[in-house]
């Protein structure tokens, strides 16, 4: 069985070898960079990642109704070149569509137009290794406020059963993933669980969680990260074994935090090594690939791996020290 081989080298740790098949990725928006194909196998190559996540919006393969096309540029070459090099790729079906003024599909209409676009990416996009996660943090009324209410879980759920049942009427071997919430919020823990109470695990192959827990003074620690993931899986193992994907875990090093990137490298060299010995993680996507922005004073712009300018970061070290031979 191949194995992802992690050599610890930082301040003291001993090397290692991890003991199971794990997928190893990243969040990527190749669209903001505009790379032209070769530049942009260049980059992916240059980690030793075996996935990457990708939105593939409604509104970019919708944009008259009933009009379906293929994303092109940088979003068709990526997904091209996962292909050529037998990745993974985490497609997101997401968003609203400004065709039918929708933001968010809650109608039995709107939840049957965004079932139509998820299968017609399904059958049109040629996904060597496909994996379907429906939306992205639904939880979320916009960036800074989290719908949190049991109505809230009640349409995710709804959109879920609706698009996973069309999924996999046209692929039934699909593997159709959902969630993207952040365990250490206890609302949002609390709004999966209704759904877990509500049978959502009759309609997905995995759950995707999006771990997050810092401040500016301080990383959380592995151990604590390793609990939360823990606790998912105890809830869930009451309903149905089922497995968990970490589509997104990262840290900002902007300029108003007390940490360093050298502190967010030791934090994923220690966090891999503790999620090896969780058997039912089957991934760990960092957000993101790249910094979305310039300011160094802005937390959403400096999650990235490397930078804007596509230079390494400390980080970068932790991942290609990664491989599956």
């Amino acid at each position: 069985m191949n194995r992802i081989l992690l050599t610890l080298i930082l301040l003291g740790y001993s090397s290692f070898s991890l003991t199971k098949e794990i997928m190893l990725g990243a969040n990527y928006h190749p669209q903001n960079l505009n790379l032209n194909k070769e530049d942009n196998e260049r980059l992916m190559s240059r980690f030793k990642f075996t996935s990457f996540r990708l939105d593939y919006p409604w509104s970019q393969t919708e944009v008259k109704k009933g009009v379906f096309k293929q994303i092109s540029g940088p979003l068709k070459d990526t997904i091209e070149i996962s292909n050529e090099k037998n990745f993974t790729t985490i497609l997101i079906l997401d968003y609203g569509n400004k065709a039918y003024s929708i933001d968010k599909p809650l109608s039995d209409d709107d939840i049957k137009h965004f079932s139509d676009y998820a299968v017609w990416v399904v059958k049109n996009v040629k996904v060597k290794k496909p994996i379907y996660e429906i939306w992205n943090e639904w939880d979320q009324k916009n960036k800074k406020i989290y719908s949190n209410t049991i109505s809230s879980a009640n349409e995710y759920l709804k959109l879920v059963k609706s698009v996973s049942s069309a999924i996999k009427t046209v692929n039934p071997d699909a593997k159709v993933i959902a969630g993207s919430f952040n365990p250490f919020n206890a609302v949002q823990k609390s709004w999966f669980v209704h759904q877990l109470n509500n049978g959502l695990l009759n309609y997905i192959d995995g759950i995707s969680l999006h771990m997050y827990s810092y401040n500016y003074k301080k990383i959380d620690t592995p151990e604590n990260y390793i609990k939360q993931i823990k606790d998912i899986e105890f809830k869930t193992s009451k309903f149905k074994k089922t497995p968990i994907y970490i589509t997104e875990i990262g840290l900002p090093d902007y300029k108003g935090v007390w940490f360093n990137q050298t502190d967010i490298e030791i934090f994923a060299d220690s966090f891999i090594k503790d999620v090896d010995k969780l058997d039912y993680v089957k991934g760990i996507w960092w957000y993101e690939l790249t910094n979305s922005g310039f300011n160094v004073n802005n937390t959403q712009d400096n999650y990235g791996i490397l930078d804007k300018e596509l230079k390494e970061k400390e980080i970068f070290k932790s991942f290609k020290r990664n491989n599956n031979g």
